[in-house]
């Protein structure tokens, strides 16, 4: 549904809910509750400062199960003087 949406510009026409980045307990209740494919994804940690997704390998599963590799800069980087 979300790519339908998607791909026809609509995606401002979505439920919050299913194009937020994290859930609230009630809300992945719920949703759980219609299918257990809504779960992919759901129990994943939340992002670190500064941390970005590099790609998201989506199972076909029943509970879609999903690994995420990210990224993020760790330490401080001291400009160089030549």
């Amino acid at each position: 549904m979300i790519r339908d949406f998607y791909e026809q510009g609509r995606l401002d026409q979505l439920v919050p809910v299913l194009a937020a980045d994290e859930l609230s307990d009630e809300d992945r209740e719920g949703l759980g509750a219609i299918h257990p494919s809504f779960m992919g994804g759901e129990y994943l940690p939340g992002y670190r400062r500064n941390e970005v997704e590099i790609v998201r390998i989506e199972l076909d599963s029943t509970t879609s199960d999903v690994i995420s590799l990210r990224a993020r800069p760790i330490g401080r980087k001291r400009p160089r003087i030549a």
